[in-house]
C-alpha cells in the first residue's frame, strides 16, 4: 500500500547527456533529469511522480541554478521537458517565455524525466563546456511512496514529488546541507541535524584508558 506522510526534502542527480554552444556563447544542455533506475539510495522514481509538479516549475520560468546557489540569480533555464515511459512521451512542458525548441538528442527510448535547458551565464556556461558542471540535479518534496524490499522507496504515484523546489547544474552529488537549506527557504520543515561527537586528543586517550569523559 502507498505510504503518505510528511518527509524530508529529496534531491537526486544525473549526468548531462549532451552540451553544445550557441552563437551567443550560451550552452544548451540536454539529457535525463531523472530516470527510473534504482539509485545509490535504493530509491526508484517513476516519471509519473513529477506529473503535477512539472507544470508548476515551468510556470515559475523553470530557472536553473548552479551548485544549488539560490542566493544569486539563475544561470539559465529549462526550455522543454518531457515525461517518458518506455520511449513514449506522455506529458510535455515548454517554457512560454522563450522560443519553442525541440529536443536534439532524444532517441525515443528510456523512461524518466528528460529535459533541454540553456545556460546563459558566462562563467557557468564555460564550466559546462569544460565538463566541470556535468550533472543535472533537482530538489523536491516527496509526498507518497511504497517501501521497497531491502530498503529504498518506490515513487510510483502521480504527484508523488510535489513541488519541485529547484533544478541546478552541478559538479558534485547532491549536497545534503544544500537540500536542507533550500527546503527551509521554501518554508518546509526539515529534520534537525544529527549531533556530531568531536573528540580531542585528550578525550581519545581517556576513552582508551576507559576513563569517564566530560565534554571532549
Amino acid at each position: 500500500m502507498p505510504v503518505n506522510m510528511v518527509a524530508n526534502v529529496l534531491g537526486k542527480s544525473w549526468l548531462i547527456k549532451k552540451a553544445w554552444t550557441n552563437d551567443d556563447g550560451s550552452v544548451n544542455i540536454e539529457g535525463w533529469v531523472s530516470t527510473n533506475d534504482q539509485d545509490i539510495e535504493k530509491d526508484i522514481l517513476e516519471p509519473e511522480a513529477f506529473a503535477g509538479s512539472l507544470e508548476g516549475y515551468f510556470a515559475r520560468g523553470a530557472p536553473i541554478s548552479s551548485e544549488h546557489n539560490t542566493d544569486d540569480l539563475p544561470v539559465g533555464y529549462m526550455i522543454k521537458a518531457a515525461l517518458v515511459r518506455d520511449g513514449h512521451i506522455f506529458q510535455e512542458a515548454s517554457n512560454s517565455r522563450y522560443t519553442p525548441t525541440d529536443f536534439k538528442y532524444f532517441d525515443g527510448t528510456g523512461t524518466g524525466w528528460y529535459g533541454l535547458g540553456v545556460i546563459d551565464e558566462e562563467r557557468s556556461s564555460v564550466a559546462v563546456q569544460k565538463g566541470k558542471l556535468s550533472s543535472f540535479s533537482w530538489i523536491g518534496m516527496p509526498k507518497a511512496w511504497e517501501p521497497l524490499p531491502g530498503g529504498g522507496r518506490h515513487f510510483n504515484q502521480q504527484g508523488a514529488i510535489d513541488p519541485l523546489l529547484e533544478a541546478t547544474v552541478t559538479a558534485y552529488p547532491i549536497n545534503p546541507t544544500a537540500v536542507m537549506r533550500i527546503a527551509k527557504a521554501h518554508g518546509y520543515p526539515v529534520a534537525a541535524p544529527r549531533p556530531r561527537l568531536v573528540l580531542t586528543r585528550e578525550g581519545v586517550e581517556r576513552l582508551l584508558r576507559n576513563e569517564p569523559h566530560g565534554n571532549n
